[in-house]
């Protein structure tokens, strides 16, 4: 009997674990492709944006940054800890980020340039637009993250369900009646 009460609360636990991590937050790329207007840099710079370099399989990002008539021109800085981690997308549409990191991930574009675009030294750069090859706004997937939190509250309360149920039934089977319990001679 000890054994399957104990089965029953791993059952439970595996449950509750699925519940936790069912609940996520996620992220969407808006991509603009071969940028040609300064109008939209200009933008991402008035929203705050953080610009995150990318040429081939170097990333830096782009501090203090300016913006003149058909160059951006920055600061050369070494990603942080946080940038790294989402560095890479695995999705146009659906991207996993930690609460804690959200700040972060959701004030990030993404600026790619050819391999042949060198930085100027390494701490400085300046950019033409036009060899602007893509840029990646990362923004939040409210849709998928509201889907997200209530199929996870769904799960949570049939887990809780499932959970009075089964040890209710424990306790039921557990009691030793003696006698008629409907009082019946």
């Amino acid at each position: 009997m000890k054994i399957r009460k104990f089965n029953y609360l791993l059952i439970m636990l595996a449950i509750a674990l699925i519940t936790l991590s069912s609940c996520v937050n996620l992220y969407k790329l808006e991509t603009f492709e071969k940028v040609d207007d300064i109008r939209i840099i200009k933008s991402l710079k008035n929203n705050g944006k953080v610009f995150i370099i990318h040429a081939e399989d170097t990333a830096y990002q782009l501090a203090n940054y300016s913006i003149k008539e058909d160059t951006i021109a920055g600061n050369l800085l070494l990603l942080s800890q946080i940038q790294r981690k989402y560095l890479h997308p695995k999705s146009k549409t659906k991207n996993v980020y930690d609460k804690e990191d959200e700040y972060e991930v959701l004030n990030e574009a993404h600026i790619y340039v050819p391999a042949k675009v060198l930085f100027d030294s390494a701490t400085y750069s300046s950019i033409p637009i036009s060899n602007i090859r893509r840029i990646d706004i990362n923004e939040k997937n409210v849709q998928a993250t509201r889907r997200s939190h209530v199929t996870g509250k769904i799960i949570l309360v049939g887990s809780i369900i499932g959970g009075v149920i089964l040890l209710f039934g424990l306790v039921v089977s557990s009691m030793s009646f003696s006698g008629n319990i409907l009082g019946g001679g």
